[in-house]
């Protein structure tokens, strides 16, 4: 377990008597959210490297009027790596791992 985590919850736990149940519930929360977090997968760079990558599919079609036009050679087909950087890549990665519970 985190250390943070668990510090929290021992001071939730000498707080519990103390007749401040607001403050034990923050702690409480923080707890929980700590561990939420931690259980969340991470993007790696291999994660994006591989999503950059990856070979469009022959049925891909771009929007925002971008357009298209294959040449007869199997090596000039479009990688991922033509739609974003590594930078967007991995914040698209993110939220696509995110914990949407709140939205």
């Amino acid at each position: 377990m985190n250390p943070i985590a668990l510090r929290l919850s021992a001071m939730s736990l000498e707080l519990e008597g103390c007749g401040m149940p607001e403050i034990v519930e923050a702690f409480q929360i923080a707890e929980r959210e700590i561990l939420r977090l931690e259980e969340r997968p991470r993007v790696t760079e291999e994660m994006v490297t591989r999503f950059l990558g990856w070979k469009l599919p022959q049925d891909f079609s771009p929007d925002g009027g971008v357009t298209f036009k294959p040449i007869n050679h199997p090596a000039c087909w479009p990688i991922g790596t033509n739609l974003l950087t590594a930078i967007q890549a991995r914040t698209m990665l993110e939220h696509v791992l995110a914990n949407t519970t709140g939205m």
